[in-house]
């Protein structure tokens, strides 16, 4: 019942909806295709609703995300870029499919998946290239999206040597 009013309620009701269904917990994670096509909803407070949904769904929503990335038409690439960045670190297995998106030529995708890299917070030397590359484009939106992500690596970096200098 629930999954047929958050397809089709209300943008309301679809809303409540996606709120109760991710608060069900492991056991309602059957739902994940349901929340991850719920991206695409026209409804702007539907879409960051599934975000969140998914977002506490954690490293179980991780691989239907990268299939969608993967295989989608491209509807539902922004709202994916986005949902890994609330994902922040649990959505390390989706870096090398991020990767490939800062070589995407919509410049939107560039920029949300040079801002998903700063958020999942894994400085790795082809994250950190990539980064430094998409860091000259000529869209100030990417440039500067790639820029934020450098410096919160770096920031990154910093406190895990801090860490590891007081052990």
């Amino acid at each position: 019942m629930l999954i047929n009013s958050m397809n089709r309620g209300t943008p309301e009701m679809r809303r409540v909806s996606i709120d109760v269904l991710a608060n069900l917990g492991k056991e309602a994670d059957d739902v994940i295709p349901d929340l991850v096509s719920a991206l695409a909803d026209f409804d702007a407070n539907v879409q960051w609703a599934a975000i969140q949904a998914l977002r506490k769904k954690g490293r179980r929503a991780v691989p239907e995300l990268i299939y969608m990335l993967e295989y989608d038409d491209h509807s539902l690439t922004p709202n994916i870029l986005r949902t890994f960045s609330e994902l922040g670190p649990n959505a390390i297995d989706a870096t090398d499919n991020i990767l490939i998106m800062l070589q995407h030529n919509n410049i939107e995708y560039r920029a949300l998946a040079a801002e998903a890299l700063g958020e999942i917070g894994e400085p790795t030397e082809i994250v950190i290239k990539s980064l430094s590359i998409v860091a000259q484009d000529k869209n100030e939106y990417v440039s500067s999206s790639a820029n934020w992500a450098l410096g919160e690596l770096e920031r990154i970096k910093i406190l895990r040597g801090e860490k590891g200098n007081e052990e």
